[in-house]
């Protein structure tokens, strides 16, 4: 097997993870009016995760005993899925 466990690498799935569940938990318990503030709370958090996903591809590896892969690819469509991401919130404000 090859290389290691490495978990540093899956900081950014890890973010996004917590995102996941800070969102939706936030929209389960917030009275109706607070909720409009979601959107920023989520573009902020989508920030906060592009950020990520560009400090990962400076270091690029392998995780997971070889499984897990980061190189420059992986970083482009990890930040072009950010980006759809954040656009799509941005339309959805009047929903939310």
């Amino acid at each position: 097997m090859t290389g290691d466990l490495n978990l540093s690498l899956l900081f950014p799935e890890a973010l996004c993870l917590a995102l996941l569940i800070a969102v939706f938990f936030l929209n389960l318990f917030l009275p109706t009016d607070a909720k409009t503030k979601l959107g920023a709370f989520t573009l902020g958090g989508l920030g906060l995760l592009l950020g990520a996903c560009l400090l990962a591809s400076l270091s690029p590896g392998q995780a997971l005993y070889g499984m897990y892969t980061q190189d420059a690819f992986a970083a482009v469509f990890k930040a072009l899925f950010v980006l759809v991401a954040a656009a799509v919130v941005v339309m959805a404000q009047g929903y939310l």
